[in-house]
């Protein structure tokens, strides 16, 4: 059996929840919600594929979270998780993982801000306050990049939807698995809907 690990990274609003659902149709085991069906709200049309207990762990402190994660270092198989600050727990996630393959989702960087100031900030921070704090995540995905040999592979938002096909074979490819029409089907299907919620 294969033993992989897909850790999907980017700041808010860029596509990190588009992206795990392409990455479960692709046959990734994403950590999904406690009923094992994709958490959904009104502005999130893919769900969030995140599961209660996993991502309580990111709210403790480094050693709680190293405790944590060491409970989830015989997992074997083609898994993951979609996690904004696993970024946060680099040497942790490097200690207990056998082998971590990292998603960065990006947007265009205005869309995303104004994105990020109303959907999370309820329009109450100025855009060069979100600006900052987006500047700030990407400066430490890159200082990562630049410190360790990651295995990673970049994901553009505005690609992924004009060009599926071409962005989940790319994903696939990274992964070394076949791109299948349920993949494609998530992003065509759920256009319409993301268009109304952006």
């Amino acid at each position: 059996m294969r033993n992989l690990q897909v850790i999907v990274i980017g700041y808010g609003r860029c596509g990190t929840s588009m992206v795990a659902g392409v990455l479960d149709k692709l046959g990734v085991e994403m950590m999904r919600g406690e009923l094992n069906e994709p958490i959904k709200e009104s502005n999130n049309v893919y769900g969030y594929f995140q599961h209660g207990d996993f991502h309580k762990m990111f709210e403790g402190s480094k050693k709680q979270f190293d405790k944590e994660l060491s409970k989830y270092k015989d997992k074997k198989g083609l898994w993951g998780w979609k996690e904004p600050r696993s970024i946060e727990h680099m040497s942790e996630i490097f200690k207990y993982m056998s082998n971590p393959h990292f998603v960065w989702c990006k947007r265009n960087t205005d869309n995303q801000i104004q994105s990020m100031r109303y959907h999370v900030f309820g329009n109450k921070l100025h855009y060069l306050q979100v600006a900052q704090f987006l500047d700030d995540y990407n400066d430490q995905v890159e200082k990562e990049i630049l410190n360790r040999d990651l295995k990673l592979i970049s994901v553009k938002f505005e690609r992924m939807l004009k060009n599926p096909t071409v962005e989940i074979q790319r994903l696939a490819e990274f992964i070394d698995l076949k791109i299948n029409n349920d993949a494609i089907d998530l992003i065509d299907d759920t256009l319409p809907l993301f268009y109304k919620k952006t």
